[in-house]
């Protein structure tokens, strides 16, 4: 799907948005079945990788961590065949530091923390990289928001444990680095 100029052809962004589009979605549906299949589950109390503890929560494990393979497998083709520069290197990063999420799951202990802190950290990186790209500046923009959305709740959860869980500080690093993330599949090989 690669162009062989600075941009894709039509049908070209149309393949790679699908990518991108199925790299956010499928983790996210598989997250909410998890979630539908856990009473137990608080959004307010729990971080999402709960449902990803196989020895606990083997029933929810399974759906969890397969959407985590899904949405990995899904960037990190689109980081391969759609993506240049530096949009390649950190969509790369992030599928590749999403399926060690999944792989090494909570039962992992403070290795899985440790790959979850990658994972986040790569999220992070793809929006640092938007404020000082050359990207229209409604962009840089939303990025540089972005950033302090993101650093603010992060801060809150781990300094002040407001929440004392961690799913609502990943579900909203999730949400801020999408927007950034579709234009970059769509954008491909444009470098900014």
């Amino acid at each position: 799907m690669r162009s062989s100029g600075a941009f894709y052809t039509l049908a070209t962004r149309i393949k790679c948005l699908v990518a991108a589009v199925l790299a956010l979605a499928a983790p996210l549906a598989l997250i909410g079945v998890a979630i539908a299949s856990a009473p137990w589950f608080r959004f307010w109390y729990n971080a999402l990788s709960d449902l990803g503890h196989q020895v606990k929560h083997p029933n929810t494990a399974k759906i969890f961590n397969t959407g985590l393979i899904l949405g990995a497998m899904f960037s990190t083709v689109l980081a391969c065949k759609c993506l240049t520069g530096w949009r390649e290197v950190l969509v790369w990063m992030e599928g590749f530091s999403l399926a060690l999420v999944a792989v090494f799951n909570e039962a992992y202990g403070s290795l899985h923390f440790w790959v979850s802190v990658l994972f986040f950290l790569s999220l992070l990186a793809m929006i640092m990289a938007y404020i000082v790209s050359k990207e229209p500046m409604v962009l840089r923009l939303y990025a540089g928001t972005a950033l302090v959305i993101y650093i603010v709740a992060w801060y809150m959860h781990f300094a002040e444990k407001v929440p004392p869980g961690a799913s609502i500080p990943e579900l909203l690093s999730v949400s801020l680095y999408a927007p950034l993330f579709i234009h970059a599949s769509v954008m491909g090989g444009h470098q900014g």
